[in-house]
């Protein structure tokens, strides 16, 4: 795991990330990992759009066999 350690941060807002730390029964650092984690989040924007990347990796099943139709055929030939 890496470290970073960062400098030159503005008094209050170590006092209100020590208060949430404190509401939450965590850890300054605790606190610190999760907002950090929180802030890099992929948005819904980034999310679609890397779905749309991997469905064009491959073209749509337009003829059968469909997954439905397997489905059925499995499901009624018990």
């Amino acid at each position: 795991m890496g470290e970073i350690i960062v400098g030159n941060l503005d008094d209050a807002l170590v006092t209100r990330l020590k208060q949430r730390a404190e509401q939450q029964g965590l850890t300054l650092e605790e606190t610190v990992r999760r907002v950090l984690v929180e802030a890099l989040r992929p948005s819904k924007d980034e999310l679609i759009a890397d779905l749309n990347r991997i469905a064009a990796m491959n073209p749509p099943i337009i003829e059968p066999p469909f997954s439905e139709d397997l489905i059925r055929e499995d499901r009624d030939s018990r």
